[in-house]
Parts: C-alpha cells; structure tokens; sequence
C-alpha cells in the first residue's frame, strides 16, 4: 500500500518528459531575460531590469537544476514530484510576475521606460510561457506526480500575484481591465485541467475501491467453504492444525486426512521452484581459463558457469522433469551465472524467460566487503550474451537492491517475493521456475512447511525446493524413496516430500517475514491475499541439494557425538574447550540458543598461557586461576549430574616440550 505522499506507479516511464520540459523553461526564460536586457541597453533608464526580476533570480536556474539532479535518483518520493514541479513552473511564474508588473507601470506611467515591445515580443513570450505553465500540470500527473502537488502551489501562487496587484493598485481601472484579462485568461485554462486531473484520481479511487469489494466477497466465501471443511474433518489437538495418518500402499506411502473430504473439482497442478544456480568459475574448485579473461577483470563478481555447471543444470533439468512439471515462465537473477542456468532450464521446458532484480544477490558486506564498482553487466550485454529470443521484458522487473543491504532486509525481500510468484502461479494457474543465489532457497526452506524443521547450512549448486499446490482429492501419493522412514536427513543431497496445510503455510510466513511497522501493513495484505489464494490446498514440496540436519542426535557425525560424549563426562560445554584451545569454530549443532561465533575468541600469549596452564591442571585453575589471565578467559565449569558418571577415558598424554610455546621458552632462557 502506497504512504500517504508516494507518487502513483503508473506512467512512471514518462517522468522523462519532465525533465525535458523543465530545461525547455529555463532556457526560454534565460532568453526572455537576455533580450530584455539588450533591449533596454539602449535606454537611458534601467528601471525595468533593476525595479522587477533583480540579479539575483539569475541564481534560481543553478538553485534548481541542482535540485533537480539530485531529486533525479529519488523518484519514488514525493519529494521528487515537488523538486519537479517547481522546476518546471517557476520559470513561467517568474514571466507572469513581470507581465503584470509590466502592465502596472504602462498604466501607472512609472518612471522608468517601459519596454518598446510590450505588445509584441513579450506578448509571445508571456503566452508561451503561460501554455508551458499549464502543460506541467497534465504532463506531471500523467508522470506519476501527486494532484495536491500539482495544483495548489499554482493556485496559491496565481493568487498571491492577483492579490499584491489589487492592493496596489485597486483603483485604477485601466490595471483592473488588463488584470482581469489575464487573470480569466488562466482560470479558464487552469480550472479545466484541475478538473480533469482530480476526475482522473477520483475514477481510479472508485476503481479501488470496488475491487476491494470484491475482495472482501472473494474473502467471505473462502471463509464459508473453510468453515465447511473443518466442520467435516477431524481436527487433533496438536499446532498441526489437520491430523493426518500415514497409510502403507502397493504404489507407495498415502497421507490421508481424517474424516470425510468434501467434492471438490479437480484443477491441475501449480508449482513454483526456487533454483541456486549452477557452479561458477570463481569457486575454488572451478578455476578455468575464464577467470584470466578481461571480462573476469571487469566484473570480477559476475562469473560465468563452468562446463561442471552446464551439466549440472542439465541435470537438475531433468530431475524436474521426473517430477511432473510443467514450465511456463523461467524467471531469473540479473546475474550471468543465473542467466546461463536459465537459458538451459528455458530451453529444456520450452518456457518464457524474465529477469527480477530482487532474485538478485545480497547487495551488502555481508556477502562484498566493500561496494563493487561494477557488479552486474548492461541489459544489453546481458540480453547478448544469452544468446536466446526468449527474454520477452525490455527490461528487468523489481526493485533494484541498495548499498548496503543487510543480510536480515534481504531475507525479508526474498520471503517476499517467493510469496508474491506463489499468488501469481495460483492465480494464473501457471507454474514457474526461479533462479536465484542461495541465500533465497534457505529463506524458502524456513517458510515452507515441510522444511521448517529442517536447518539448512549450505545449498550446494544446482539445489532446487519445488512447491507444488494441488487441490484436496482426498488423497495425495508421495512416490517411496523421496519420504525417509525415520523423519531425519543427513548431510548431503536430500529427497524429501510431506504433505501439510497451506493455512499452516501462511501462518509459518507470519512468523518468517520480519519487517518494520511501515511495511507491516503492507506484509499483511500480501498474506491475507496468498491466503486467500491457497486455502484449502495441499502443499506437496520437494527438494534437492541441501545440506541440512533435522536434529541434533540422528543427523550428527560420529566425532562430533564423540565430542558429547566426552563434554557431557567432563562437566564441561563445547564453549567452555573453545575458549581453552583458542581459535576454533564451533559447530552449530554445539551452540546454545543465542550463542554468537563471536565471543571468546582469545589471541594474545596470556590467553595461550592460562589456557595451556588450565589444561595441565584443571582441578587447579578451578580453584586458583592465573592473576595475568582475564576474569571472563575462564568460564564457570558446570556441576556434573546427580546420575554416576560412566568411566572416564584416560586422557591423551601431549609432548610438551616439541610444541611452539616450548621452544620460545628455551629460547629466552
């Protein structure tokens, strides 16, 4: 929902006409004001120039065309629109303003001279200016400006000059005849084009607002027939929401709701698949000769894929086709790695191609130490080296990303576009293909859920989430092998399908998407609308290439249930032989709930010191640490359990005398 001021987003390619036309009145003004002042070069009074627009509205044009190119960048604001429609009206009230004090003092008989070709030369030019005065007010609008920014500040300022002329001169008759002419002259030019102007927004508004009727019906009969269906079905007692019951069958496993399912038509299936790209020539594993080229110098963060990455997206092209999948549209990142795995997915589904910029990489030092002077190439190169008719856009979609992004506004932004391309696949009934980085395929795991239990630490190339919506047929068939009979995955590729509530879905999105109180409105209405798209729908989601664990003790390694073990045996945390040992980075699935990387991270030889003096002795340093260690270098160890330990390990024995610290220490002797 736009804020109170934002500018309208429809004809927003016209704001260049503006620009245009707000040059074009300086430039008539500056020649107004320099043939006026020939003119009057040649008499012996210079009252006209010295009495009505003084030097200094010389500095108004540089004033201005400053503001306008830095307002340029800013177009989406209201602020804009003003610095626009100043620009382009104050050169034709500067003219105004001198015609009538022009008109005053021919009637007044002023001691300067008047200007020889008052009915002439100024005549053209002040109905020049005028005409151009009242063409900024339909070009504006039609530019996307606000009408209240539009026509107040030329009202209040038409006004304002027809009020200090009758307060001067309000009894002479001869100024009130000529004013009066002028004056009708803009109201009934002006009073049209306001009308029009509020006419064009207030048809727009009832637009608005009948669509918003026919969202709240829409609304109301998607409520009944949830209603109706609660009503038929079981409902259990966990947050599942629709308890559901795991049936053994001769073509594979069955999820099957409880209670009765109501007659619904059948619609076919709508997915939307979330795509890494393929590998890159800037990994570490995939040095090729790209990587030497002037192209890599020039945009060092936009590689190409590497011959790995063809058959790697060929691959994943084929592992969506065994899923039943229907493409129509491929919508992809602005980036080259993208766009190549893209054009091989496009070409292997006959589908259409479109670029998104918010699919794009997180813009912050999050992912780029410092701002790239380059990050991605020109449409134009870009729309060259794909090498494919199939990009139909003239240009890309979205909103471009802002340095610096931080990594939390950049979830938000993927949350909330793989929910946007959800409500346009139900609602066009069309299934789409998103190639995008992996920072997005992690957000879409935690808000699918399926995948919610799943915490996903890397996406290897080529991984893929495949939502697919089907209608409620009272069963849905999961083919055996992609569902894992003990509920866990494993690090590596993952083939994993569970059926659950879109309501669920919603209420998971709820509580994924964090945004400010500005955008919460507008977060909400886009939930209340996918909300009402998806009801009464089952979720069928697949994926491929993430490395994740869906709990601690099933998926863990076997060094690091070892290490458990022995931490649960030394009364000691993972933390706490971190700290002793230095350095080291602990593996998550050993991190307590707000644990950050960041703390207990010693460098200094003192730490060394107690470190290595508390692995000695720790009986010894639990009672009396080192006075030259700090007073948080050693954390208070916790009391062991009530239960009898199981025997302890004998502990490895370490020569100390060939370690580093050693042979410093001989060396200083």
């Amino acid at each position: 929902m736009r804020t109170r001021f934002e500018s309208p987003l429809r004809g927003r390619s016209a704001r260049r006409f503006c620009w245009l036309m707000g040059i074009n009145s300086w430039v008539s003004w500056g020649a107004f004001m320099i043939g006026r002042a020939m003119q009057e070069g040649g008499h012996l009074y210079n009252a006209v120039l010295q009495n009505r627009l003084p030097i200094c509205t010389w500095l108004a044009p540089c004033v201005l065309i400053a503001v306008m190119l830095w307002a340029r960048q800013q177009c989406i604001v209201w602020k804009a629109d003003l610095a626009l429609l100043f620009c382009c009206l104050t050169p034709a009230l500067l003219v105004a303003g001198d015609l009538i004090l022009q008109i005053q003092d021919e009637a007044c008989g002023s001691p300067g001279q008047p200007w020889p070709a008052c009915n002439g030369f100024q005549s053209i030019f002040g109905a020049y200016m005028t005409m151009l005065c009242f063409m900024a007010l339909p070009v504006l609008v039609q530019a996307g400006s606000h009408p209240l920014l539009c026509t107040v500040p030329c009202i209040l300022l038409s006004v304002l000059f027809v009020g200090l002329e009758f307060r001067q001169f309000f009894s002479i008759h001869d100024v009130y005849a000529l004013s009066m002419m002028y004056v009708e002259t803009e109201v009934r030019v002006a009073a049209p084009l306001s009308w029009m102007v509020w006419l064009s927004h207030a048809i727009d508004y009832f637009k608005r607002m009948r669509a918003m009727r026919q969202g709240l019906e829409r609304t109301r009969e998607n409520a009944a027939s949830s209603l109706s269906l609660l009503n038929s079905i079981s409902v259990s007692q966990s947050t599942s929401g629709v308890e559901l019951q795991v049936q053994h069958s001769s073509s594979g496993f069955q999820h099957v709701a409880q209670g009765p399912q109501p007659d619904v038509p059948e619609v076919s299936a709508v997915a939307v698949a979330v795509v890494r790209h393929a590998e890159c020539a800037d990994d570490m594993h995939a040095f090729d000769d790209s990587g030497c080229s002037q192209d890599a110098r020039e945009f060092p963060f936009d590689p190409p894929i590497t011959s790995n990455g063809v058959q790697q997206a060929k691959q994943l092209a084929d592992d969506l086709k065994k899923q039943s999948l229907a493409v129509d549209l491929v919508v992809s990142s602005p980036y080259l790695r993208c766009l190549q795995t893209e054009e091989i997915l496009a070409e292997e589904f006959d589908a259409v191609v479109l670029l998104d910029q918010e699919l794009g990489e997180v813009l912050g030092p999050d992912v780029f130490e410092a701002r790239p002077p380059t990050l991605v190439r020109s449409w134009k190169s870009t729309k060259s080296l794909c090498q494919t008719q199939r990009v139909k856009a003239g240009r890309a979609m979205g909103k471009k990303p802002r340095w610096p992004e931080t990594l939390k506004d950049a979830r938000v932004r993927y949350a909330k576009r793989f929910l946007d391309y959800l409500r346009r696949a139900r609602r066009a009934k069309k299934s789409c293909i998103l190639v995008t980085h992996g920072h997005m395929l992690q957000v879409c795991a935690s808000i699918l859920p399926a995948t919610q239990h799943l915490k996903v630490g890397s996406v290897n190339y080529a991984a893929a989430i495949l939502a697919i919506c089907r209608q409620s047929d009272g069963s849905t068939a999961v083919s055996p092998g992609l569902l894992d009979s003990s509920g866990s995955a494993d690090f590596g590729e993952i083939h994993h399908q569970r059926i659950l509530r879109s309501a669920s879905f919603d209420k998971a999105a709820e509580e994924s998407v964090e945004t400010d109180p500005g955008k919460a409105e507008e977060t909400n209405l886009q939930g209340n609308t996918l909300l009402q798209d998806v009801n009464m729908k089952y979720w069928s989601v697949w994926y491929k290439g993430l490395r994740s664990t869906s709990g601690r003790a099933a998926s863990m390694p076997p060094i690091l249930r070892e290490l458990q073990t022995q931490e649960e045996q030394l009364g000691m945390s993972w933390q706490d032989l971190m700290q002793l040992l230095g350095m080291l980075s602990a593996p998550w699935e050993f991190l307590d709930n707000g644990w950050n990387e960041e703390t207990g991270s010693f460098h200094t030889n003192t730490h060394t010191v107690s470190s290595m003096a508390y692995f000695r002795d720790p009986k010894g340093m639990r009672s009396s640490p080192p006075s030259e260690a700090p007073s948080d270098a050693v954390r208070s160890v916790r009391a062991p359990s009530e239960r009898a330990p199981p025997p302890m390990a004998p502990l490895p024995k370490f020569n100390v005398g060939l370690s580093s610290l050693a042979q410093r220490r001989k060396l200083q002797k």
